[in-house]
């Protein structure tokens, strides 16, 4: 009798179990798609950005030159075979015409580091934990490069192979220590974020004390050493002593974002004291000095995470540049991710309480909320951006007859910095072959906000290479207008410029943007003549030309001759 109502038991326990995690696998399933439909809809309303630009058009290009240079050349010192493959697969396939396949790519490997982050999460404080934790990192809203910018998602990538070494290293078989040396490869492959993998595999090695089993961590790290010797040492590394000096505040400051992140306090609205995490810092550190003054001894597993994280934080400290530091959004996935996985691990056998799980999945929502208004301020930017580039983009467009295949959209020229990776004979040639990104037309121009207008004016200058010459006073001038103060519309393709004055002036023209902000192409000197000649396209819109002093002040007794 006894043994029968034990065994019954047991079997009741084990359905409740089963029927537990199959409710749980529903839920992370939601979890998952609402996180993927995010990011595809918003991702599909942007436009390419930044590096995106420089793996779209200049591999090869400045930044390279064709053959396997085009995947191995280093980009910003990192090894980027991965991305630049999927770059070149994904035009290749589906064009330039829709962001929806990128976006779709990003959602995916998004939805790889939740399925992650739950399984190892849930298999030591359980399912509500595994799911809390898998939503703070699926709508990670401090992260929104990496989610949202293509480019950043390279570190989203070695992360998700990063963090599957570490967990098919946890167990020592012959196939899942291939298997993590593998995905090792690939992280390395993807970003040098997965360098820091590499240390906290050799760390799980070393830890168990097979050292014949060095080889997994070796064969990566062995092969990024002949990329770096063979490419990589063409780029400049960005470390300094200076760096390395500032290693300690910026690892303080690396640990405080990511903890910030995860509880979602990282955005402005909190005091700054808040919102930088250092008081989370502090409260973390002695609640781990507690913990190992109660007899409590980290697994050689969390040992493996923590120092995955500490070398993230040192190789990240030791080559930052402005963009790059403590609180980059780009980052602040890996330090989420690590961070509670290695809580979790440090927690392991933790039972939580229903009420427990009630307070954490309340705590969960609130993170998530919060985190949600960093990433909708990310999108806000990213959506000027993707406004900035339809509006330089169609300004170039207009002038392709004329553009030379050198012009650089850099930032003097474009009006942002973000589009360093275009140049006009690399952007033809490659939307010639795999169609046009969404760009803007001479009409959506015209109706842009000013700043965009004047953009696309100081496009359509560098193209057509506007530039006051100076002209001969005793050459034909024509009919003659003295110059307003709000400059004048050009009705013919050339015109001259007479300085009657002793001041020294400068030259503007504008055609989208109002007088009031042309666009600089040179200077008149006193009382002399200019010489201004625009090319003719297939826009109707009239440019306009203004004289100004030097600080800005109408020009006296200018006159147009036409």
């Amino acid at each position: 009798m006894f043994t029968a109502v034990t065994a019954a038991t047991v079997q009741g326990v084990d359905a409740q179990r089963r029927s537990a995690g199959l409710s749980a696998r529903w839920v992370l399933a939601l979890i998952c798609a609402a996180s993927a439909i995010l990011l595809v809809v918003l991702g599909s309303r942007l436009s390419f950005f930044n590096d995106d630009w420089w793996f779209l058009l200049q591999r090869p290009g400045i930044e390279s030159h064709g053959g396997l240079d085009v995947v191995l050349a280093p980009h910003n010192g990192s090894m980027v075979v991965l991305p630049a493959v999927l770059y070149k697969a994904l035009v290749a396939v589906f064009g330039l015409g829709s962001q929806v396949p990128f976006r779709v790519t990003v959602a995916v490997t998004a939805i790889c580091l939740g399925v992650l982050v739950y399984a190892i999460v849930a298999e030591r404080l359980g399912s509500v934990a595994g799911l809390a934790a898998a939503a703070v990192i699926l709508f990670l809203g401090p992260a929104w490069e990496a989610l949202l910018f293509i480019g950043a998602s390279n570190h989203l990538g070695a992360l998700v192979f990063g963090l599957g070494a570490l967990v098919a290293i946890e167990r020592d078989t012959p196939s899942r220590n291939a298997l993590a040396c593998g995905l090792l490869v690939l992280a390395v492959a993807t970003s040098n974020t997965g360098l820091a993998f590499v240390v906290g595999v050799a760390i799980a090695v070393v830890a168990r004390r097979r050292w014949v089993e060095l080889w997994i961590p070796a064969v990566p790290a062995a092969l990024y050493g002949l990329w770096w010797a063979v490419y990589g040492h063409k780029q400049s590394t960005n470390v300094t002593l200076n760096h390395i000096e500032h290693l300690p505040r910026y690892v303080f400051d690396s640990l405080s974002h990511g903890l910030a992140a995860i509880t979602g306090m990282q955005h402005g609205s909190l005091p700054g004291v808040l919102w930088s995490g250092h008081i989370l810092t502090v409260l973390a550190v002695l609640l781990v000095v507690v913990w190992l003054v109660r007899g409590g001894r980290p697994s050689a597993w969390a040992l493996a995470v923590a120092a995955t994280l500490l070398a993230f934080w040192l190789l990240a400290g030791a080559s930052t540049i402005p963009g790059r530091g403590p609180d980059a959004s780009r980052y602040q996935l890996v330090d989420a991710a690590l961070l509670i996985v290695l809580a979790a691990e440090l927690l392991r056998g933790t039972v939580l309480g229903r009420r427990a799980q009630w307070a954490l999945g309340a705590v969960a929502v609130a993170v998530v909320a919060s985190n949600l208004i960093v990433m909708r301020q990310g999108y806000d930017f990213l959506r000027v951006q993707s406004a900035f580039a339809k509006t330089d983009l169609g300004a170039l467009t207009i002038a392709r007859p004329l553009a030379p295949p050198r012009l650089w959209l850099l930032a003097p020229v474009a009006q942002t910095q973000y589009l360093s990776g275009v140049t006009a004979g690399r952007y033809f040639a490659v939307t010639t072959a795999h169609g046009t990104p969404a760009i803007y037309t001479a009409q959506q121009i015209a109706s842009a906000p000013i700043s965009q207008r004047h953009a696309a004016d100081a496009v359509l200058a560098a193209a057509y290479g506007l530039a006051s010459r100076p002209a001969s006073r005793s050459g034909a001038t024509g009919r003659c207008t003295r110059l307003r103060a709000d400059g004048a519309e050009l009705t013919t393709r050339s015109a001259r410029i007479r300085n009657f004055s002793a001041t020294p002036l400068v030259v503007g023209v504008s055609r989208f943007a109002p007088s009031a902000m042309p666009v600089s192409i040179g200077f008149l000197a006193a009382r002399s003549e200019a010489r201004v000649q625009i090319p003719p396209d297939r826009i109707e819109v009239p440019w306009r030309v203004t004289v100004r002093t030097a600080q800005g002040r109408p020009a006296p007794a200018v006159d147009l001759c036409r």
